[in-house]
């Protein structure tokens, strides 16, 4: 039997929007919940955050699931966490700890490594891929009652289970920063943050360059406010550093171009709600950002989203008028689409590339080629209708 997810829209094109996953089951509202993108598995990796600071879950975009993994040895929250490529393992880092997990093995490992970071909470971490390393910069501590923040930079090999510190000057020291890996430039690039404790927040770009040991702080004509607890991520199919949210900022996106120095507000119809701690992280074989939880003051959120939307879902106002829906649920040997008035029928996949072309109100499941298509997402664009509510068949 093959399980798919049926989202059914009235759409004219693609769109810089953001779409709610809604998969259930899901992890529980958390803030501060990290995610990484482990390319081998094709999975996105979440741990941690708070109030489920041990729990780990894997993010299938594909099928659009969640699954628990085995919990970590300890809590983390306000931690720093990366994929390291080159190893096949998600590092995280909290005061001083590092903790790997293999996802192939569902196993977590304390590292114990010496020396270490001293930072408390709120570190920078980023895995360069052609050095192969992952760089670490800053985070918070406090002595006698008083806060403050690092401005150090760190990297870890976990070949030999070490880190290093290096001797550069960097950005004015920091916490909740965002970092994120450029890879088509092969820089780091850091957004925001604050300093000394919550005592103003910041919105300076910086780039690291690893192969020089060089950190130099860029002039882009806008920027995004400043900001502290913002979601950063680098899309490597547009060559474009994504920013989302953050306390000091709300619900906006912006897009960072190094090639250009230059920050762009990206307007959205459909985005998370106004909030920070967010998780985020690209996944290369989806080539979507995926977003998870965050919080609003009191509010922790468990909503999975993604980054730019496959096919403008979002632009498309609710038309009461007009009931569409599928069924059977979940897929059998096919599937008959209610309300389409006959009207000639798009398949399209996650990524929006175009699957099948459906002749009537029924769908076998097979591609144009008619070879059977896998368990996924998919979307149905029906033509000539008036915009439609998005409806998910489960």
């Amino acid at each position: 039997m093959r399980l798919f997810l049926l989202f059914v829209i009235v759409a004219q094109g693609f769109g810089a929007d953001w779409f709610n996953m809604n998969p259930d089951p899901h992890p529980s509202a958390r803030q501060d919940g990290h995610l990484a993108y482990d390319a081998e598995s094709g999975v996105v990796i979440l741990f941690g955050g708070h109030p489920d600071g041990r729990e780990c879950w894997a993010y299938d975009l594909s099928n659009n699931s969640w699954r628990r993994m085995s919990d970590a040895p300890v809590s983390m929250a306000f931690h720093a966490l990366a994929y390291d490529s080159a190893y096949d393992r998600v590092i995280a880092f909290y005061g001083g700890r590092t903790l790997v997990y293999d996802y192939n093995n569902d196993f977590w490992e304390d590292m114990n490594p010496n020396p270490a970071p001293k930072a408390k909470w709120g570190a920078m971490l980023a895995y360069d891929i052609e050095s192969g390393k992952l760089i670490l910069y800053g985070g918070g501590d406090v002595s006698g009652g008083q806060y403050f923040s690092y401005d150090d930079t760190w990297y870890y090999d976990y070949g030999t289970n070490t880190w290093t510190l290096l001797d550069t000057a960097g950005p004015p020291c920091r916490e909740y920063a965002a970092m994120a890996y450029d890879a088509e430039s092969d820089l780091i690039i850091l957004f925001g943050g604050e300093y000394n404790g919550n005592q103003g927040f910041l919105d300076d770009t910086w780039v690291y360059d690893y192969n020089s040991n060089t950190w130099i702080e860029m002039n882009p004509a806008q920027s995004p406010t400043e900001r502290r607890l913002h979601g950063m991520v680098y899309d490597a199919s547009r060559d474009r550093v994504v920013l989302y949210g953050g306390q000091g900022g709300s619900w906006d996106t912006w897009e960072y171009d190094y090639n250009s120095d230059t920050w762009e507000e990206i307007v959205t119809n459909n985005h998370p709600n106004a909030r920070s701690n967010v998780g985020m992280a690209y996944h290369r074989g989806e080539n979507r950002v995926v977003l998870f939880g965050g919080q609003y003051y009191a509010t922790y959120y468990d909503e999975t989203w993604i980054y730019p939307d496959p096919l403008g879902i979002s632009h498309f106002r609710t038309d009461r008028t007009r009931m569409i829906r599928v069924s059977p649920n979940p897929f059998r040997k096919q599937i008959r689409i209610y309300g389409s008035g006959g009207k000639r029928i798009a398949v399209f996949d996650v990524q929006g590339r175009p699957i099948a072309q459906i002749s009537g109100s029924t769908w076998s499941g097979n591609d144009i080629s008619g070879i059977e298509v896998g368990p996924g997402i998919y979307f149905l664009m029906i033509e000539g209708l008036q915009p439609v509510k998005v409806v998910k068949i489960r």
